[in-house]
């Protein structure tokens, strides 16, 4: 399920601390917020309790990103690999310098779009900005514990315990693979 900027429900909440609403001016938190799974108005809330806004609702990339707990990985005007936020000119004629959405391989999510889905693009872009989720801190005292346990329980295996412990040692290398972490018997 995506968002739209019109949607009655948050259409008319201010942008930031500006005059601007949400349903005018918030096509990239509308667009933010379809790539993290929440309501442009929370993207907005949090914007604001975050200070992430330059002025009193434009949006920088990189304090944007910090805000939502997201990476920038930067703007670029060639087409990338995987889901972005895409940058269009096709409104500067009715005083609109920029409109934002996702993009992903010709396609599109539009939050002008009354009931957005994706669907092919037919705008010019002139920029696309690449954000992506910050992986999870891993626990590697949790980590090393287990490792440790196995240790302990390799010695003690039975007939009855023998497939638990063979199946946590497996789950003990996939972590060691990932975590460059060290497991012995």
């Amino acid at each position: 399920m995506f968002y739209s900027q019109k949607d009655p429900r948050w259409a008319n909440f201010p942008l930031g601390t500006s005059k601007d609403t949400i349903g005018q001016s918030g096509c990239k938190i509308t667009s933010l917020g379809n790539m993290l799974g929440i309501t442009p108005d929370e993207v907005d809330d949090i914007m604001v309790d975050q200070n992430a806004y330059v002025g009193f609702c434009l949006s920088e990339d990189r304090s944007t990103a910090k805000a939502l707990g997201l990476n920038y990985l930067g703007r670029t005007i060639d087409e990338p690999n995987g889901v972005c936020i895409a940058e269009t000119d096709a409104f500067v004629n009715f005083g609109v310098k920029q409109h934002f959405f996702l993009f992903d391989k010709g396609m599109i999510v539009d939050p002008l779009d009354n009931n957005p889905d994706w669907r092919q693009n037919t705008y010019h872009i002139v920029s696309y900005r690449l954000f992506s989720l910050k992986q999870p801190k891993m626990n590697t005292n949790l980590i090393e514990d287990n490792i440790n346990l196995l240790k302990d329980l390799w010695p003690l295996q039975t007939d009855e315990n023998k497939n638990a412990v063979h199946y946590m040692a497996d789950k003990m290398r996939d972590l060691q693979k990932t975590m460059g972490l060290s497991i012995t018997k």
